[in-house]
């Protein structure tokens, strides 16, 4: 429901000022730049609020101990590839 909201205000958002953008164009007038900044807010924020979102979840889901073992166990594969792959390039 959260990403549903998020998406649909990113979207209504870069529309916006899409369409204020074009229109002051087609006026032959310089685009105020509040409308830029207002873009960037709002998009900005979007990113950083759901990066938080997203980091809360890992540190939950990597406190059970189902997912600690399957964490590790997927960690543990990646390095083992890389350290081959570092062996075999040298």
């Amino acid at each position: 429901m959260c990403l549903g909201i998020a998406t649909l205000i990113f979207l209504v958002t870069n529309i916006a000022c899409a369409v204020v953008v074009k229109e002051y164009q087609v006026k032959s007038e310089t685009t105020p730049a509040v409308v830029a900044m207002v873009r960037v807010v709002i998009n900005d924020s979007l990113f950083i609020i759901f990066g938080a979102l997203l980091s809360i979840c890992i540190y939950k889901i990597s406190k059970t101990t189902s997912a600690s073992m399957v964490l590790e166990a997927k960690v543990g594969k990646y390095y083992d590839s890389r350290q081959l792959c570092d062996l075999a390039n040298t």
